[in-house]
């Protein structure tokens, strides 16, 4: 177990697509960013998530995904944080508060945050990769999802 985190591309809401979705798919893009399907329909579900996997030139959407870590890795970096963990709130409460959780995600300003926390904090593996997460983030302004 670990703790990943992506931020899914704009391709869809930019017309940036290799083919047009079908009407009957009935997409949409959901509060993670992710295009989804609102039919119930297994058969167009399926027929949807082919085509998803790559509709653009980002395989299935992710326009970035990092693996943070392992528990072990997630668990010390919380714990070194955790000695000074007024100056790091987002980070230890929104995003290393548990080592694999998932189908969170981080909004715009709390992403603002966790930039201006990682500033404070000391260079690790981890804070280059909240970075090019952060970096994904703003560009297409959609959330950070775990």
């Amino acid at each position: 177990m670990g703790l990943d985190a992506v931020v899914y591309c704009d391709c869809y809401e930019a017309g940036r697509l290799r083919s047009d979705p079908d009407p009957a798919w009935n997409i949409y893009v959901d509060v993670t960013g992710r295009l989804e399907s609102r039919s119930e329909d297994l058969e167009i579900l399926t027929a949807f998530e082919g085509w998803h996997e790559h509709a653009c030139e980002h395989e299935g959407g992710l326009l970035v995904h990092e693996y943070l870590g392992n528990e072990a890795k997630i668990v010390r970096i919380r714990g070194e944080l955790a000695r000074d963990a007024a100056r790091f709130p987002v980070l230890l409460t929104k995003v290393i508060y548990d080592s694999s959780h998932a189908g969170d995600r981080l909004e715009l300003d709390d992403v603002d945050e966790l930039a201006r926390e990682l500033d404070r904090a000391e260079p690790s593996f981890i804070i280059s990769q909240l970075r090019r997460l952060i970096d994904a983030a703003r560009l297409v302004r959609k959330p950070i999802r775990f």
